[in-house]
């Protein structure tokens, strides 16, 4: 069965019920005509209600016609003329009144914010202390009045009294030729010209700041308190210094290296063969050339190719620098010289060649490599830190330092390994006797 709506009992159909399909086209059919036997008496109804409620004293919405309507007890009535009737009233903020506009007379004691008419300006002229106030005497003068007598008004300014007044006066557009003024030809000849003056006698001028770098004129002692060197001071200054070409230099030079490169002295040769530096000894006991470590880690000399000697190389070896612990062991001088290989190479790359070698060429190198030669006599091994600016070097090793062998090293343990093998021939030789 429907379910009925409480107020106007619509039929509401049962979801997924028993009802067919006409079954409920004939609910909605129905609730329809009941939808609208309810809602067409509704105009009447609302007229009717609405003559209850103006009956009652009810009041409704004044028309919306856009003009301006007013009520007189229960009906709305249609202002006409309103707004001009406004405009010519004054309003009470500023108005500005025409024609002759009146206002009550306040007593002459009155003394605060209401209007004054001209009957309250004629009686407190009228009145001053209880006297009379006379006209002032028509004789041209000016008078003024201090209680009730007129007094004559000195109305002459003072120069100083006057306020706002300009404190120059330009004079009217004229013309006066050189010649009308006495005298000022002569005065005009005695001046210098602004364009390129030629002056006479000592000119002076103010002095300008030290540091000042301008326009402005130098005085004498402007000149002196730069500290600029006289010719005698620079000739002093210059006589102990070289020529840059052709000169000879006495006494010891020191170059300390700038903060840009590492390197103190850059000398170069010219053409080849050339050196960029040539140390002569005076004899025998004098050298050419000397290089001072004055570090751990430095070194006096430092060369990026190969080293030409004709005298031959030293090396301290002087007893007094050495504290001796005993003799190298011959057979484990014999075992380390067997087991470093030399081996048979050529350089990874041209500039590599030059690097090792000191020359260019392609043929077969004989010698030690450091990586074999440190694992078994470390000592004779060591990381040389390349120089900063040498570029060239660190390019080659790829990195800023290299493996070198120091000879000295490699030498004494083939002196010893011989002497290994010196011994064994003479027992060889004494066991066959």
């Amino acid at each position: 069965m429907a379910v009925l709506t409480p107020a106007l009992a619509l039929s509401k159909p049962q979801v997924n019920g028993p009802e067919t399909e006409n079954t409920w086209g004939l609910d909605l059919n129905a609730n329809f005509d009941k939808i609208d036997a309810w809602t067409g008496p509704l105009p009447g109804r609302i007229a009717v209600l609405e003559a209850a409620q103006i009956a009652e004293g009810a009041v409704g919405e004044a028309p919306n016609d856009g003009q301006t309507y007013g009520r007189h007890a229960l009906a709305w009535t249609a202002l006409v003329d309103l707004q001009p009737a406004l405009d010519l009233k004054a309003p009470l903020d500023s108005p500005a009144l025409t024609g002759t506009p009146t206002a009550p007379t306040a007593p002459t004691t009155t003394n605060n914010t209401q209007i004054a008419t001209t009957a309250y300006v004629k009686a407190v002229l009228s009145v001053v202390s209880g006297g009379t106030v006379t006209e002032a005497p028509n004789d041209g003068k000016t008078y003024g009045r201090k209680g009730l007598s007129w007094s004559v008004l000195d109305l002459t300014w003072d120069w100083t009294e006057i306020v706002g007044k300009p404190a120059t006066f330009p004079p009217a557009a004229h013309i006066h030729a050189i010649s009308d003024v006495s005298s000022l030809q002569a005065v005009l000849d005695s001046k210098a010209p602004l364009a390129s003056p030629a002056f006479g006698g000592t000119p002076t001028a103010p002095h300008q700041a030290v540091g000042d770098s301008s326009a402005a004129l130098a005085t004498t002692y402007f000149v002196k308190v730069q500290g600029y060197a006289t010719q005698t001071a620079i000739n002093n200054a210059v006589a102990p210094k070289m020529d840059r070409a052709g000169d000879n230099m006495s006494g010891p030079l020191f170059i300390q290296p700038s903060a840009v490169v590492t390197y103190a002295l850059e000398a170069r040769g010219n053409g080849s063969p050339g050196a960029g530096v040539i140390g002569w000894g005076p004899g025998l006991s004098a050298y050419g050339m000397l290089g001072a470590n004055q570090g751990a880690v430095n070194y006096a000399f430092y060369g990026s190719a190969n080293a030409y000697i004709a005298g031959g190389s030293w090396a301290v070896s002087d007893g007094v620098t050495k504290k001796v612990a005993g003799d190298v062991n011959p057979v484990m001088a014999l075992a380390a010289v067997n087991a470093i290989p030399v081996k048979q190479y050529q350089a990874v790359s041209p500039e590599a060649r030059e690097y090792i070698y000191g020359a260019a060429g392609d043929e077969q190198l004989y010698g030690w490599i450091a990586q074999d030669v440190e694992p078994i006599l470390p000592i004779a091994v060591r990381d040389i830190t390349l120089p900063l600016d040498d570029k060239r070097s660190r390019a080659i090793a790829k990195g800023s330092s290299i493996k070198a062998i120091n000879d000295r090293y490699m030498l004494t343990m083939l002196w010893a390994a011989v002497q290994r093998l010196s011994a064994e021939v003479d027992a060889l030789k004494a066991g066959g006797a």
